[in-house]
């Protein structure tokens, strides 16, 4: 399932029906938001329905926000029923309601290798990627420097 080969109104249609009957749901990444994690249009997550009372702070959700755009995030704080989401790729954060949960991402594919969000290999490269946002901007400009000189 990919928001591109369908309406977002469609999309979202299908993938709560899916959770509902207990379906993990595949979806390939289309933004950005989530790199360099979760790459567009290589990356599958694979949606599953959540219980709101075991989401944590790390957690990648998808969720709908007020104007009905679903989106792909971190779970970066909770605060009561508010989660504040972040995009890895992004240096700002948005708070949503539990409400606006759509579904859990537990795993992901990448060139048809699963990888599990709860690995002890993805549990230190979100722990690295989480410590190293406040340098991430100078670090993107560093590495973009350098692939430039490459050239």
């Amino acid at each position: 399932m990919n928001f591109y080969e369908t309406d977002t109104a469609n999309g979202l249609c299908y993938i709560k029906e899916s959770l509902k009957s207990g379906a993990a749901v595949p979806l390939t990444v289309t933004g950005s938001s989530m790199m360099p994690l979760l790459k567009p249009q290589r990356d599958i997550v694979w949606l599953e329905q959540c219980d709101m009372r075991q989401i944590k702070k790390g957690d990648i959700l998808l969720f709908e926000r007020g104007n009905g755009k679903p989106v792909l995030h971190r779970v970066r704080k909770i605060e009561n029923d508010v989660l504040i989401m972040n995009g890895d790729a992004l240096y700002w954060t948005e708070p949503i309601e539990k409400t606006q949960v759509i579904a859990c991402v537990k795993k992901f594919e990448r060139n048809k290798k699963m990888f599990t969000c709860e690995s002890k290999k993805i549990k230190l490269w979100n722990m690295i990627w989480y410590i190293t946002r406040p340098v991430r901007l100078v670090l993107r400009r560093l590495y973009s420097a350098l692939r430039i000189k490459k050239r």
